[in-house]
């Protein structure tokens, strides 16, 4: 999804201070109000790790499975935003309704569905479907399902649809 450079450069600076916003408040909104943070999201020095993992990689295609809360989303979308022209995140989380659409709203609120698209599926089923339409990604995040069994299917997936000599996180 391409933004104007100048539109790029506000939706930059609108995803890094609500990112920065959720970190202070220690919570996130939701459908029904707001939720704690804790212990479930990305704590802050890993999120921006893989922010500046996006932009070491100058990675402008990234895919993430498990959105949770959504701040491992905005910490990607912020290091995509650094770039210039054309940059897509792709997110998915079938069980968005656990965290009350928490992730969702997280990508609304700040701006960041302007350059994603949210899959409300299961990763095997999402995963399989990009592949049949020849998707490629420059970096993938891997964080849903933590079990062997569910890791390993992500993984085959990821695996395949990350292009040669780009990262899996």
């Amino acid at each position: 999804m391409s933004v104007a450079a100048s539109s790029q450069t506000d939706l930059l600076q609108r995803v890094r201070t609500h990112r920065a916003a959720i970190y202070a408040a220690k919570t996130v909104a939701c459908r029904g109000g707001r939720l704690e943070i804790w212990p479930t999201a990305i704590v802050q020095p890993a999120s921006d790790a893989l922010r500046d993992l996006v932009v070491r990689e100058q990675a402008r295609r990234t895919l993430e499975v498990g959105t949770g809360l959504g701040l491992s989303s905005l910490a990607i979308v912020e290091g995509l935003l650094t770039m210039r022209g054309d940059v897509r995140h792709v997110t998915m989380d079938f069980a968005q309704d656990r965290w009350d659409h928490a992730g969702e709203q997280t990508l609304l609120d700040s701006g960041a569905m302007e350059v994603t698209t949210f899959v409300p599926k299961q990763s095997c089923v999402a995963l399989a479907q990009l592949m049949e339409t020849g998707e490629q990604f420059d970096l993938a995040f891997v964080d849903a399902g933590h079990q062997f069994d569910e890791a390993l299917v992500d993984l085959f997936f990821v695996l395949r649809l990350v292009r040669p000599g780009g990262l899996i996180v």
